[in-house]
């Protein structure tokens, strides 16, 4: 079943989705390395981006790491 689901599986913007995985990827490793050479800092501010993504939309924790955290734009 799962040979037939890749065989008739439409692969268009696939590479887009690919290049947009990876790139998101790089940024974890990125901020990972940054966070982990900080020392304290680094894992306070990774506990908080840690908690802010699991709960969108609270005003409050993503003000306060709009200072530190880091973005791969």
């Amino acid at each position: 079943m799962a040979s037939q689901a890749l065989i008739i599986m439409d692969a268009g913007g696939m590479d887009e989705k690919i290049n947009e995985a990876l790139g998101a990827i790089a940024c974890d490793v990125y901020k990972e390395i940054l966070y982990s050479c900080m020392g304290r800092i680094g894992t306070a501010i990774s506990t908080l981006e840690n908690i802010n993504a699991a709960s969108p939309g609270n005003s409050t924790i993503e003000k306060l790491i709009a200072g530190f955290s880091v973005s791969c734009s």
